[in-house]
């Protein structure tokens, strides 16, 4: 019975792991797409666009 025992408390703390790995990869994709945003509007505030004839057709 005592294994039982253990064996509940190991899967209750890999449970535990697994839920605050899985958080954790949450909170990441969240501050990437954070980081991702202002990327895209600083790329946009600082790309040098001149006039209509700075552009080149192909």
């Amino acid at each position: 019975m005592a294994c039982r025992g253990c064996l509940e408390c190991l899967l209750k703390l890999l449970n535990f792991l697994m839920t605050v790995a899985g958080l954790a990869m949450v909170g990441y994709g969240i501050y990437l797409f954070v980081k991702y945003k202002d990327a895209d509007d600083t790329v946009m505030l600082l790309s040098p666009v001149g006039s209509d004839q700075d552009l080149i057709q192909l």
